[in-house]
């Protein structure tokens, strides 16, 4: 086999934009890394390990800390990615422009958490996280959804009183679906009646399918505990595949927010 300058003009091309690429493809994953994680272990484990919080507690957060920018981390996809091997670095380069530039959906924030958060429980002066770590609410959760809720894709927030009296509590959720993850928000008060529902994250490329239902979220707004949402109150008659796709994600988010809210609720005895 001989050397590399001695071979024809088009061969080291090939080579050398393929090296070009894989040194690409790597600086930009280190920034990823460094965007959303960190390079030391201490900083990884801070951003994908498990929640510190004591099994069952509250804890208190701001408005203004939860409006801060966050990644939504998928452990299963993360596990997948760091066993990608070095043969996949050699497709060609059409098929990686094609992921590198023709399918990127970066999300796009239509809501900020935090601004939901005190639109929805208006009369709240405290708010707090709270944990969905009790094993018989997650059965309760499973039971009802044939789903069990993760810390990456499960938040819930409720707000109080100046006498700690619970005025309302908001679940937030990222929701799979076929062109990325797409973050919703439900508020709830005390009965679980439903107060508000909100489309908070989406890609840049579901977006068009997502933008015609945002309009009749508000359909959902009184529904009770016992009340079971339906996508034809979101998607009008004649609506395009997609927009009736998005539309069935979106109320399985709101089903698994009800089911969330409700084995709180039943697990603090109201």
């Amino acid at each position: 086999m001989g050397w590399i300058s001695q071979a024809p003009f088009e061969a080291r091309l090939a080579a050398t934009l393929f090296l070009l690429l894989l040194g690409l493809a790597d600086v930009f994953g280190a920034l990823q890394v460094r965007q959303f994680a960190a390079f030391t272990p201490n900083g990884v484990a801070e951003a994908v390990g498990p929640s510190s919080h004591t099994h069952g507690a509250e804890r208190p957060v701001t408005v203004e800390s939860l409006n801060a920018p966050s990644h939504h981390i998928d452990r299963e996809l993360l596990v997948q990615d760091s066993h990608v091997h070095i043969p996949a670095y050699a497709m060609t380069a059409a098929f990686l422009s094609y992921f590198a530039l023709g399918h990127v959906t970066p999300n796009v924030t239509l809501v900020r958490r935090g601004d939901f958060v005190k639109q929805a429980v208006p009369g709240a002066s405290q708010y707090f996280e709270q944990l969905l770590d009790d094993p018989k609410a997650i059965a309760f959760v499973r039971a009802a959804t044939s789903w069990s809720p993760t810390a990456e894709e499960a938040r819930i927030y409720v707000g109080r009183d100046e006498q700690g009296r619970i005025l309302g509590r908001v679940v937030f959720l990222w929701l799979p679906s076929e062109h990325g993850p797409v973050g919703i928000g439900v508020a709830f008060d005390g009965g679980g009646r439903i107060l508000q529902v909100a489309v908070t994250d989406v890609g840049t490329e579901p977006l068009v399918w997502v933008r015609p239902l945002l309009d009749h979220l508000g359909a959902l707004s009184g529904l009770g505990p016992d009340s079971v949402p339906d996508q034809a109150g979101l998607a009008a008659d004649g609506s395009g595949r997609m927009v009736r796709y998005y539309a069935e994600v979106i109320i399985g988010g709101v089903r698994r927010s009800q089911a969330i809210d409700g084995a709180l609720r039943a697990a603090m005895g109201r």
